[in-house]
């Protein structure tokens, strides 16, 4: 059997800014449509877990962007020209905003928590306070703060989709599925929630509720690359291979720098029947990251089914020395020695996990 290596879907959990009930007191932050602090709010989420690898194969570095980890809007909080009053809580969220804009994440959470000293039942103190604990890796703590914020205010739709992202985090998917609903019965249009609710049950392998969130994810937000990478990386995995190569290369021009996206495109056009398409695309990105095993291990399957087996060999054995323990390219290693001892026939293309 021959193996094409598909990658798990990767979402981009969008990370969420306090958008302010008083809009005049609204911050606003370069980023894809993602709502914004007031006047000393808020920042995001938790990084999204990790890619997961494909089997047996090396566990893969984070990747920067749209492997996995967003990229944070960047909150206009510039520094305040006044001496800030230490009990104003309007002054302490700006201090706030200002660390945290600054990456300043440990003073951040002090101003934060001198505003909920001044007044314990303001929600979006507790929020802010939340996100800069969720910056520190604090995630109990941080998951505590968005409890409360939804206490005091159980319609704080940012706070549901944040908490959310923790929960996920922390492997309580049915409590994380529960606050994206409740996010989106309160905003139905929220994109963020749908691409994530989306990825939830994409990697669920539900396709069937995975895809309608993500594909209306990408209707809302029609040039966000995380959006319609995670769209078609649903479709590849339930071997909708043209809708995949849509989306996928509509992903590709957005961010042509993500290597996941250019591996799965490529992918999608092998498995579409189009091992040519995926050949350059292959050969393109090894060019770049010459040491991703995966790109030369899907090259080599390439070369293994177009009967060149000589190349496919050479690829493969490169992986094996470069990854011992992925276990998939020992054994196509094996097939194409095989087929060049023996002139044996190359087996169907399809996709597998190793």
């Amino acid at each position: 059997m021959i193996w094409i290596i598909v990658a798990l879907v990767v979402v981009a959990f969008a990370v969420i800014l306090f958008t302010p009930k008083n809009a005049s007191t609204a911050v606003q932050t370069a980023g894809s449509n993602v709502e914004q602090p007031a006047a000393g709010s808020s920042v995001p989420s938790s990084n999204p877990p990790p890619p997961t690898p494909a089997p047996n194969a090396p566990a893969a570095a984070s990747p920067t962007l749209f492997s996995g980890a967003p990229v944070l809007p960047e909150i206009e909080a510039p520094k305040p020209e006044r001496q800030l009053d230490t009990n104003s809580l309007v002054d302490m969220l700006q201090a706030g905003n200002y660390f945290l804009a600054d990456g300043n994440f440990a003073n951040a959470e002090s101003a934060y928590r001198r505003a909920v000293e001044i007044n314990e039942e303001d929600e979006d103190a507790r929020f802010n306070l939340g996100i800069a604990l969720a910056r520190q890796n604090k995630v109990d703590e941080a998951i505590a703060e968005y409890n409360v914020a939804l206490e005091i205010y159980p319609d704080y739709v940012e706070a549901h989709q944040n908490l959310a992202n923790l929960l996920y985090a922390t492997g309580k998917t049915n409590e994380a599925i529960e606050h994206l609903e409740e996010s989106l019965a309160l905003e139905p249009d929220y994109a963020s929630a749908l691409n994530n609710l989306g990825r939830i049950y994409a990697l669920a392998s539900n396709f069937e509720k995975a895809l309608p969130l993500l594909a209306q994810a990408v209707e809302l937000d029609p040039e966000n690359p995380d959006f319609n990478f995670n769209l078609g990386s649903a479709n590849l995995r339930n071997g909708n291979f043209t809708n995949a190569i849509e989306s996928l290369r509509k992903a590709s021009v957005l961010n042509p720098s993500h290597i996941m996206t250019i591996n799965l495109l490529a992918q999608a056009f092998a498995q579409n029947g189009q091992p040519e398409e995926a050949e350059t695309l292959f050969k393109q990105a090894l060019e770049n990251y010459p040491a991703n095993v995966e790109i030369r291990f899907n090259l080599g399957q390439i070369y293994l089914h177009s009967h060149r087996s000589v190349e496919a060999r050479e690829l493969f054995l490169q992986v094996v020395q470069a990854a011992p323990q992925f276990t998939a390219a020992r054994h196509s290693l094996a097939q194409a020695e095989a087929a060049i001892n023996q002139q044996v026939t190359a087996p169907e293309l399809q996709s597998s996990k190793p």
